[in-house]
């Protein structure tokens, strides 16, 4: 799964920003400050296709999301989409 979110995050982050990123990056990169430097706006748009893809949620104010690695947020996904999973059975 958490290779699946991965890959899902730097796909959204090439659609988001028109750039390509590197199959490569590094898990400990992290999203906002010192890292890929996202603004607010595009933290946004990455949780709600997050939420939409898995079913999950995040605070209205991001919660930790900027402050989360590629790797991390790839956890912190596979994570909440595990509880959900095994919340319905």
């Amino acid at each position: 799964m958490h290779e699946e979110v991965r890959a899902f995050v730097r796909a959204a982050l090439e659609a988001m920003t028109g750039e390509p990123v590197d199959a490569a990056l590094p898990d400990d990169t992290p999203l906002g400050a010192g890292g890929l430097e996202l603004e607010s706006l595009f933290l946004l748009q990455l949780a709600t296709q997050l939420e939409q893809e898995y079913g999950i949620a995040f605070p209205d104010d991001l919660g930790p999301l900027p402050r989360y690695t590629i790797g991390e947020l790839a956890a912190h996904v596979a994570e909440e989409t595990t509880q959900d999973t095994g919340a319905n059975h």
